[in-house]
């Protein structure tokens, strides 16, 4: 999405004709002091999928024209917003608006016609996508995110286990305190110099080896959990590899990013050309 090029376009009959010159053209390639383009569609995507809505805020100046009556704007930036909280309000005329809250205390109301709004999952709610609530449910993608973290640290206990006691070791002979201890730093030793995989042991030891049964999980398990938690978003393991073919990717493309693209741009046409 980082890699879109977001273009101000004029159709003559069938034919889309890029405008050479406008403050649209402008906000899009600068949208913000803060932000690139690509910045600005990554913000957009991440909160979109995150809340499955986005707000973008577009600060500009109108007047109305002589000739025409119509209204005209210069755009002079767009800004993705993070709100904690969005109340719908409508007024005695049936005008929409937005009151945001946010996360420092400030709160403010804005006609909801000057707001960008995209919505993903749209479904039951009237202004809001998700659900009931307007707000996505990710209880399946934290239950399985959760079986992972399960599985990977049941991964790393079996691999501490390998560092355990493998095998006790009985001395045949009786041995006062002073060659107990002797006779452990040179077991160390021999454990610490050892490369074989074999202890050398003279007569007077015996080496008892202990079974371990610390089961790892199995390679296709770890795959079928992490394409779960992928295809949560649409996105095949292949993708996030880089090792994908030409077919895989125009799947990829047709079935999760041409919506988001459609959705972005039919979003930023609405709102932010006048009549």
């Amino acid at each position: 999405m980082k890699k879109l090029n977001p273009t101000h376009i004029r159709y003559r009959e069938a034919d889309p004709v890029p405008v050479k010159s406008s403050t649209v053209k402008d906000v899009l390639r600068e949208p913000n002091p803060l932000m690139t383009t690509s910045e600005f569609l990554e913000k957009v995507c991440w909160l979109l999928l995150l809340n499955y809505n986005v707000f973008i805020v577009p600060i500009f100046r109108s007047w109305i024209d002589k000739e025409t009556g119509a209204e005209r704007r210069y755009y002079e930036a767009l800004y993705p917003i993070m709100p904690t909280q969005v109340d719908f309000i409508e007024d005695a005329s049936g005008r929409l608006f937005c009151h945001f809250w946010f996360m420092n205390g400030y709160d403010t109301t804005v006609p909801y016609d000057d707001i960008i709004h995209i919505r993903y999952n749209y479904s039951v709610n009237t202004y809001m996508g998700g659900g009931l609530d307007g707000q996505p449910n990710h209880q399946a993608l934290l239950d399985t995110l959760k079986l992972n973290d399960t599985l990977l640290k049941g991964v790393a206990k079996a691999m501490k286990s390998s560092y355990a006691v493998n095998g006790v070791v009985k001395y045949n002979t009786m041995m006062d305190d002073g060659k107990t201890v002797a006779a452990l730093a040179e077991l160390e030793r021999k454990l610490m110099n050892n490369e074989s995989g074999f202890l050398p042991l003279d007569l007077k030891a015996d080496f008892t080896p202990l079974q371990h049964t610390a089961s790892i999980v199995d390679e296709d398990t770890l795959r079928f959990i992490d394409e779960k938690i992928l295809r949560t978003w649409g996105v095949p393991l292949c993708i996030l590899k880089g090792d994908y073919t030409k077919e895989q990717y125009e799947a990829f493309y047709q079935k999760t990013l041409e919506p988001l693209v459609i959705s972005i741009s039919q979003a930023l046409t609405k709102k932010m050309f006048t009549a």
